[in-house]
């Protein structure tokens, strides 16, 4: 779809590491989420990955899982980005 390919032109997909963007349109499960708001006519890309810890406080546990998700708002309209935000996650391994 065209709004990804321009958020990704713009470096802010979340592409798990070792992987290209054309690989992970192979998976669902790792392929951006595209959302549409038909009443303020934006687009809303999440893309996210996981990647491995071993430090700090996940030495005490199994490791730590750490989350990026990325959402971009994109107008519909003029094609131009709204807004960006990163969020990070960490889940402490329990096993």
């Amino acid at each position: 779809m065209e709004i990804i390919k321009i958020v990704d032109k713009k470096g802010l997909l979340q592409i798990p590491e070792g992987y290209t963007f054309d690989e992970i349109q192979k998976y669902p499960s790792m392929r951006p989420k595209l959302i549409f708001d038909s009443e303020k006519c934006i687009w809303t890309v999440i893309s996210k990955s996981y990647s491995a810890k071993n430090t700090g406080k996940c030495r005490r546990t199994n490791g730590c899982t750490v989350e990026i998700t990325k959402v971009v708002l994109v107008s519909a309209k003029t094609k131009k980005i709204i807004k960006r935000k990163t969020t990070k996650v960490i889940y402490e391994n329990h096993e």
